[in-house]
């Protein structure tokens, strides 16, 4: 009797331990690809979820500024649904947080999901490197950066995640970079636009300062063809010819203008 109960009690502990671990969650690893790539295959239909949370991690860690719940959601969009943005701005999150190991993690899982525009992973991913005090990845990952077509030199040259690092190598690891850059006109071109407000329009016109203006010490536009950086230059010529309008014409444009 004693034999039967006691087999009795087991039974209903084993299979009552059964159910408990069939009902626990999976404890995703969300740094194995293997995992990562079967949750991308089986969650095919919670994408809408996983887009839902990321919104709402953004909200928490921008708006509300509470980043230690970002995180979470993040990872929870993560374990939904796998995306790249997720795991960039995770990487961010951690990298508010000061947890620089997991951020540099998160950039990189983002970056082989192909994560745009990659320039700005990559400088993101210098800044962690920096203040994890690793100088070598951290000029790699920002020679990286600037090829790849980040030329915000104001961030560059001002960010305080990139102090490790900035000295006199700095300026060399940018001029290097530049020689790998295609189309460098161009990106140099858009680095130039960036350090300009937005246009806010209305725009007002004051004429003040050129009517006022002190014409006594100037250079006349008809010695052009004697300076020679100004020589046969289309755009000076342009100017001159806008600058060579009298300003009785010019008068009744600004008053409209204004």
């Amino acid at each position: 009797m004693k034999a039967s109960l006691i087999i009795a009690v087991a039974s209903i502990i084993l299979v009552t331990s059964c159910n408990r671990r069939e009902a626990a969650p999976d404890i995703v690893d969300i740094f194995s690809k293997g995992q990562i790539s079967n949750l991308i295959a089986q969650n095919k239909d919670k994408q809408k979820e996983a887009i839902a949370l990321l919104e709402k991690g953004n909200r928490k860690f921008r708006v509300d500024k509470n980043t230690a719940a970002a995180i979470d959601i993040y990872t929870s969009s993560i374990t939904t649904y796998p995306t790249a943005k997720a795991y960039f701005e995770l990487g961010n999150a951690c990298a508010t947080e000061k947890k620089y190991d997991k951020a540099v993690l998160c950039y990189t899982m983002a970056e082989q999901m192909g994560f745009q525009p990659v320039s700005k992973l990559l400088y993101n991913k210098a800044c962690a490197y920096s203040n994890l005090h690793n100088p070598r990845e951290a000029f790699d990952h920002l020679e990286y950066a600037i090829e790849a077509g980040f030329l915000n030199k104001k961030q560059l040259t001002t960010d305080p995640d990139l102090e490790l690092i900035r000295g006199s190598r700095f300026q060399d690891v940018f001029l290097d970079a530049m020689q790998g850059v295609e189309n460098t006109e161009n990106i140099v071109w858009e680095s130039f636009m960036q350090s300009f407000n937005a246009l806010v329009l209305p725009v007002a016109i004051d004429i003040a300062p050129v009517r006022n203006f002190n014409y006594d010490n100037s250079l006349s536009f008809e010695y052009e063809k004697y300076v020679s950086e100004m020589h046969e230059r289309v755009r000076f010529s342009w100017v001159a010819g806008i600058c060579s309008i009298p300003m009785a014409l010019l008068k009744p444009i600004a008053n409209t203008l204004l």
